[in-house]
């Protein structure tokens, strides 16, 4: 999920509405303060005997579920909290865990970290952090954390997908989250959506479940397990001085029966996901029957190694080319899209480096193909001489429309088999490179009415420094694969990836031409380049991956 460039601006702007939203809940103010807390968490699912033994301070009623109850935290964990507020899940965790192992909460209001920090001190805690910092950028290492835990505040978040990439990267392969959450089972008024209280209350940014577990899954979790905790109006009344507030920040009066409608609408979730699962293949059946797992052979997973180090090599150079484009726009608008592409691009990386943890393949730098530093040598030196044109057609045409056909491949393709988790990951990054390139095709169409000659010169420059290099860097051979790279060329069945690298570069040249047709370029244009690219095709060094032994033609 994506946001437009005008959400950029408000996602900071909704930041800094939430964080003043609670401070005043630290201070005792606003409409979310709760009077019995202790009853609320009670209602959310809270075990009596573990609510009696955390501190009476750090409990301020602002959760909507039990997630550490259902996170089956061992001696010695490493917890990390998401909007740990005062500290109250934290707290319980550090139980759990116990001396061996310790909690860190991270939220973005100081009022509510002095209040978690006061809380530790005096009563002692010694097991427990807290960190300023945001869910979408947390202040934690990569691969430290043993399990996750949330309560009701990445509805907070209006980046959800970004929180979930962060989570991925910092949780250790095997890792787990247990996350409570509301999400709503129909849109709910415009004017509640956009209430400052509603969105304070988790309630205002609400996704459907079916969002909320596509961003789970695209951020590279698998093992999902949701179930629905309870519904808010079975707890909350339609004459809740909450409601009330919110329903006076948005300014709008709506019939009982409607209120009720929409309480009954929210539900709290439970869910429950894993990241780097490695399946026990010595695991027995419910029934004492040896279980049915997926093996998968060392080849599949160095060669997936392979193709994903080069797609992550390709993601990182369009953060950088985006990134460069931003001083060569004019207007405010189209600097803010650029930013958007390079965050894109970036969220693209940790959901691959994620998958990678998934899968146990890494990301190698020693096997990445060296024409991606080719291709952006020339893309500075279109920034250098200002060509804003030939910058857009190296990156939304020619890297967009292989990237486009490689995660087409990965995702789905009828002839093509690969892992699901592989496949949901890739296709969520391909709805990214499709609206990339259908943007760069609306921009190069502007500036080609404006100027039809410049924008032709470009691409005659652009095209033949590009494209070769693209093409050649998918045509690497089994014996640099095996040899040089030390990518094993063995059986890869039953699990290939099917990637005869012809039938890509075949499907890339189609979707450029396509691409080219869309801008507007004539045929006398486009004629000499498309005879360019059938000269390259002569190459047949390829890699044939079918069902069977690995061959190499």
């Amino acid at each position: 999920m994506s946001v437009s460039p005008v959400d950029l601006v408000e996602a900071e702007q909704v930041r800094q509405k939430v964080r003043a939203g609670y401070t005043a809940v630290a201070q005792g103010n606003g409409a979310l303060a709760i009077k019995d807390a202790d009853a609320q968490a009670l209602a959310f699912g809270y075990d009596p005997a573990t609510l009696s033994e955390a501190p009476d301070a750090a409990n301020l009623g602002l959760g909507c579920g039990d997630p550490t109850g259902g996170a089956t935290l061992k001696a010695g964990d490493i917890v990390l909290d998401l909007g740990c507020g005062a500290g109250f899940d934290v707290f319980i965790a550090s139980k759990a865990v116990g001396p061996t192992g310790r909690v860190i909460g991270v939220d973005m209001t100081e009022a509510l970290l002095e209040q978690a920090q006061a809380t530790a001190t005096r009563e002692g805690y010694e097991n427990v952090e807290f960190r300023l910092g945001t869910m979408e950028a947390l202040p934690i290492e990569d691969s430290c954390i043993d399990v996750i835990v949330s309560n009701c505040a990445i509805n907070l978040s209006p980046e959800k997908d970004r929180v979930f990439a962060e989570a991925a990267r910092v949780l250790r392969p095997g890792g787990r989250i247990r996350i409570s959450d509301l999400v709503v089972e129909k849109e709910l008024p415009v004017e509640v959506q956009q209430s400052v209280e509603a969105y304070v209350g988790c309630v205002g940014g609400a996704t459907t479940k079916e969002e909320y577990m596509d961003l789970i899954r695209g951020a590279g979790f698998g093992q999902v397990d949701v179930e629905v905790a309870f519904t808010l109006s079975d707890i909350v009344a339609a004459d809740d001085p909450r409601v009330l507030e919110v329903l006076a920040d948005a300014g709008a009066t709506y019939p009982e029966e409607e209120i009720v409608d929409a309480l009954t609408s929210i539900k709290s979730l439970s869910v429950s996901a894993q990241i780097g699962a490695v399946p026990n293949q010595d695991a027995e059946g419910c029934c004492g029957e040896q279980a049915s797992v997926e093996r998968r052979p060392d080849s599949y997973t160095e060669l997936l190694s392979y193709v994903m180090s080069n797609a992550v090599a390709g993601e990182i150079m369009a953060v950088e080319n985006y990134s460069d484009m931003v001083s060569l726009f004019e207007t405010v608008d189209e600097k803010l899209e650029a930013v958007e592409q390079a965050r894109d691009e970036g969220r693209h990386i940790r959901q691959l480096t994620a998958l990678g943890k998934r899968l146990n393949f890494e990301v190698k730098q020693t096997i990445i193909e060296p024409e991606w530093k080719a291709i952006r040598s020339v893309f500075r030196q279109a920034v250098a001489n200002q060509d804003l044109p030939a910058c857009l057609i190296i990156q939304d045409l020619m890297t967009e429309s292989m990237a486009i056909v490689l995660y087409q491949t990965l995702s789905g393709d009828e002839e093509v088999e690969t892992d699901e988790l592989t496949a949901t990951v890739t296709g969520a990054i391909l709805a990214d490179e499709l609206r990339h390139l259908s943007l760069g095709i609306d921009r190069l169409r502007q500036l080609r009415f404006v100027d039809p000659y410049s924008v032709d010169q470009a691409l005659k420059w652009a095209h033949p420094l590009v494209m070769s290099q693209l093409f050649s860097s998918v045509s690497t051979d089994c014996a640099t694969l095996c040899d040089e790279l030390s990518v094993n060329c063995g059986d890869l069945d039953p699990f290939s990836i099917g990637a005869d690298l012809d039938l890509i570069r075949a499907r890339a040249a189609t979707q450029y031409l396509t691409a080219l047709d869309a801008v507007g370029f004539p045929s006398e244009v486009t004629a000499p380049l498309m005879a360019q690219l059938a000269s390259l095709e002569q190459d047949d060094r390829k890699i044939r991956v079918v069902r069977g032994p690995l061959k190499c033609c």
